[in-house]
């Protein structure tokens, strides 16, 4: 579990309590940590850790069977198990997008000059928020921390925001936490220098990995979060003007192009804009995605109107497809 995840399934604050929960708490699932795993993997370690043990394998030689055939794609499920697979990053109109992302990632992890903040703007349903998420295994390839600051939080004050930091921090495996845990706990809530801590320990954890932070639904963001954003990435930005080392940080913000309160002042800024697919755009993307050019017209237009356009909802809609005729042919 943790070599999967970087942290251990439990956290509590005395060792009797600790081990109460290995005893009787179901441990979180994999899946929460890595949504990038394969469905095996996770199955793998829930199997485990199950407390029960004839819920466990009876063996390593029965758990690496188990792994061996879910692993293997085989004949008779390889066209049925193809579309969870795929990726709309790597589909038609967002291969580009997202090699210009992961760009700029790679970029700014090397140290290396350029833009510290991208720009993703595009209407609701254009696939903001899924083409950031695509960005999480270059960021762990390249032993970095992904941190997802969503729309609760930016509406905010700056504690979510916090949260979402340690959270991301703790995933990546990285060390020296204690301090941001101290700020967040119930004793150190009203502290007014939070803003000018929580950007020097951002910064400075950058010396020791590459971090992809993700302020979504900007347009959302309260004036507190709208300003400390723009200060992290003014921060970054000056230090590689004044010649000190850059600090390895990409900062996307994600924006509805329509909403004056997303409005973002910064010089040098990269702008990447989405669209939602047309009708005729979304049909390509579902032939691609299912790999087929004879796909039913009704079928088509039955996913094409209902996703509205949203490349995410398209491809989660033709997963749930393919799950149902799954089912059904294996009850048949």
């Amino acid at each position: 579990y943790l070599l999967c995840a970087r942290v251990f399934p439990f956290k509590a604050p005395d060792t009797p309590t600790l081990l109460k929960m290995h005893l009787e708490t179901p441990a979180p699932s994999l899946a929460r940590h890595r949504q990038d795993l394969p469905a095996a993997i996770v199955r793998l370690v829930d199997g485990l850790l199950r407390k029960k043990p004839e819920e466990r394998f009876s063996s390593a030689a029965e758990a690496l069977k188990f792994l061996g055939e879910a692993m293997k794609p085989s004949s008779a499920r390889e066209g049925r198990a193809r579309t969870p697979e795929i990726t709309p990053g790597s589909l038609v109109h967002r291969g580009t997008q997202l090699s210009f992302l992961e760009d700029r990632f790679r970029a700014a992890a090397s140290g290396a000059s350029g833009d510290s903040c991208v720009a993703l703007e595009g209407p609701q349903g254009s696939g903001k928020t899924r083409i950031v998420e695509e960005l999480r295994g270059t960021v762990q390839v390249n032993g970095g921390a992904f941190i997802e600051v969503n729309r609760i939080a930016v509406e905010g004050h700056l504690l979510p925001v916090a949260s979402a930091v340690l959270r991301g921090l703790e995933t990546s495996g990285a060390s020296g936490l204690e301090s941001l845990r101290e700020r967040l706990a119930p004793r150190s809530q009203d502290s007014g220098d939070l803003p000018d801590f929580l950007e020097g320990f951002i910064l400075e954890k950058t010396v020791e990995k590459p971090l992809l932070i993700h302020f979504d639904d900007f347009q959302s963001a309260s004036e507190t979060v709208r300003r400390f954003a723009l200060e992290l990435v003014h921060s970054a930005s000056e230090g590689q003007m004044r010649g000190t080392r850059r600090p390895r940080l990409l900062v996307v913000i994600s924006r509805r192009p329509d909403e004056k309160r997303g409005d973002l002042r910064l010089s040098g800024l990269a702008t990447l804009r989405l669209e939602s697919f047309s009708r005729d755009g979304s049909k390509a993307y579902l032939k691609q995605l299912f790999g087929q050019d004879d796909l039913p017209e009704t079928v088509l237009d039955l996913l094409t109107e209902t996703s509205g356009g949203n490349p995410g909802l398209l491809l989660e809609l033709s997963r749930e497809l393919v799950g149902v005729v799954t089912r059904a042919l294996a009850k048949s």
